[in-house]
């Protein structure tokens, strides 16, 4: 498992163009549920200032 975390670090690191991102399993529910609802520009965060804020709010069922 480290060297695969080693080796997409070194990959990102030689192509500016490739970002990753770690997230938690809640966060991963919630960008689903963006998905699944159209959003192309996902929201991260759960802040009311966020867009799509109330699929972030309200996930339900997951």
């Amino acid at each position: 498992m480290r060297r695969f975390h080693q080796a997409l670090s070194e990959f990102a690191a030689c192509n500016p163009w490739f970002f990753y991102y770690y997230v938690t399993a809640r966060e991963m529910a919630n960008l689903v549920r963006q998905a699944e609802n159209g959003i192309t520009q996902p929201a991260f965060g759960t802040s009311s200032a966020t867009p799509h804020a109330e699929l972030l709010n309200n996930p339900g069922p997951i």
